[in-house]
């Protein structure tokens, strides 16, 4: 639960705006009407909430398929020791 708390951390932060796990797990990420911009200030913010670095190959829209899947993501490369 940790991690997930800490995404929705960095997505209030980068949206100025409260974003609860509910939302996140029915709607997905795509329900906050992300736009580019936005999405890459959101990578910037889980990389460096997490202490990780996303693959170039990574960083597209797909990475955010589900809540679950992005949380699976981000503890996957915390495990493997995928850092900055």
């Amino acid at each position: 639960m940790e991690i997930k708390n800490r995404i929705i951390n960095v997505l209030n932060n980068v949206l100025g705006r409260e974003v609860t796990i509910t939302q996140l797990l029915e709607g997905g990420i795509y329900s906050l009407g992300i736009h580019s911009l936005v999405f890459l200030k959101i990578v910037v913010g889980i990389e460096e909430e997490f202490d990780i670095m996303f693959d170039d190959n990574e960083i597209n829209y797909e990475m955010f398929r589900t809540f679950e899947d992005f949380c699976d993501l981000i503890e996957r490369k915390t495990k493997e020791g995928d850092y900055k």
